[in-house]
């Protein structure tokens, strides 16, 4: 798959007591800073023909 293929949504401003799913993606350790950055806007950019 890769993390160009993935993107986040949310049920704001409803919050369920759920983690921070953005939090976990900008701190973790795993991921580089473009896969960050592909992963919390890039890619929904993409998708939805934005630009930035």
């Amino acid at each position: 798959m890769g993390a160009d293929h993935v993107m986040l949504g949310s049920d704001y401003p409803f919050p369920l007591g759920e983690q921070e799913i953005g939090k976990l993606v900008a701190n973790s350790p795993d991921l580089d800073e473009t896969d960050r950055t592909r992963i919390l806007a890039g890619n929904a950019m993409r998708f939805f023909g934005l630009t930035g």
